[in-house]
């Protein structure tokens, strides 16, 4: 599902792999240990660490800004670089997890992770 500049990506973190399913064909399996934000901060472990949580949990970080070139049938990234705040949940009877992330400077995790907790 891809909508604007945001999407749903699909984790396997008991098996250590990221981006089980995903609109950018580049990013596809590879390793969640591995995963780094484009500033080279490793992501992946928290991103799992946040989906584990009840209810699962958001996690901000800095990544490539996705476009789709006119014509094109799959998103690409671009080299814009933004801030991503994404909320990631584990799939219950699922061993996946599931993650969709808005592109926004100001929204505060703490704030979105206390929401959940209401």
């Amino acid at each position: 599902f891809v909508w604007k500049d945001t999407y749903v990506f699909v984790w396997d973190c008991a098996a250590g792999l990221a981006d089980v399913a995903h609109p950018v064909p580049a990013t596809k399996e590879h390793k969640v240990a591995a995963d780094k934000d484009a500033t080279g901060r490793v992501t992946g472990p928290e991103m799992c660490q946040a989906a584990a949580r009840p209810g699962g949990g958001w996690v901000a970080y800095m990544w490539w800004k996705p476009v789709k070139a006119e014509g094109a049938k799959q998103l690409a990234y671009a080299k814009k670089i933004s801030r991503k705040v994404t909320y990631m949940l584990s799939v219950e009877g699922q061993p996946y997890e599931v993650g969709a992330g808005v592109y926004n400077d100001t929204l505060k995790v703490e704030d979105l992770n206390a929401l959940l907790k209401q």
